[in-house]
């Protein structure tokens, strides 16, 4: 996929994910809380991340903590998705996730 390809599909991931969140305005706290707010988008590609972080079972700070990573370790990003919290969260190749701010692009090609 082509840079150009995948920085259309983020923006539209976006997009999704703030018709969602304006969509969900009025939903609770604990429906919410059970899933994503926005399509995924496929990756195969490497991030950094830039303190020791928490990787979640789900893309919610409130979901249970798989395991957890030192800062500097290198992820394989298999995906992104728009969290409950309405940020952009990474899917790693273990089936976890990190929140996208906790890392630096190697080579994904996100803006975050």
């Amino acid at each position: 996929m082509s840079r150009a390809t995948t920085r259309a599909l983020v923006a539209s991931a976006f997009t999704v994910a703030a018709v969602s969140g304006a969509l969900l305005a009025g939903v609770t706290t604990a429906s919410a809380a059970t899933s994503s707010t926005s399509a995924s988008i496929t990756l195969d590609c490497s991030s950094q991340v830039t303190a020791n972080v928490n990787l979640h079972l789900r893309p919610d700070p409130s979901s249970p903590i798989g395991g957890q990573l030192e800062a500097g370790a290198i992820v394989t990003v298999v995906g992104t998705t728009i969290g409950v919290d309405g940020k952009l969260w990474l899917e790693l190749n273990n089936g976890m996730y990190v929140q996208a701010s906790l890392t630096t692009d190697l080579d994904c090609d996100l803006d975050y």
